[in-house]
């Protein structure tokens, strides 16, 4: 390393590169009640095993997926699905805080 200042430089430069490469694209869109639909199914996930993940009841969950009744598909619920979809690891925490 003869120029620490250029090291630095390409450092700075290499990780506003990654940035960018890595951030999605555009602002973050809050899911709907049918992407909530396709992610329990893609991971095979029962409407139970989905309740107990998001913290609340079975009827709640198929509620939101009829987008009936007076539990419709909320802010907060859309927002913890969109953490998981982006950070698939988070699954296994909201599994041992559930206890399940």
């Amino acid at each position: 390393m003869n120029n620490p200042a250029q090291f630095f430089d390409d450092l700075r430069a290499a990780l506003a590169t990654a940035e960018r490469t890595l951030a999605p694209a555009g602002p973050a869109r809050l899911p709907t009640v049918e992407d909530f639909r396709e992610w329990r199914r893609g991971l095979g996930l029962s409407a139970d095993d989905a309740a107990g993940l998001f913290g609340v009841s079975t009827a709640a969950v198929r509620g939101w997926e009829r987008a009936a009744g007076p539990n419709p598909f909320n802010r907060t619920a859309a927002r913890l699905l969109l953490a998981v979809r982006r950070h698939p690891g988070l699954i296994e925490d909201l599994r041992l805080l559930a206890g399940r």
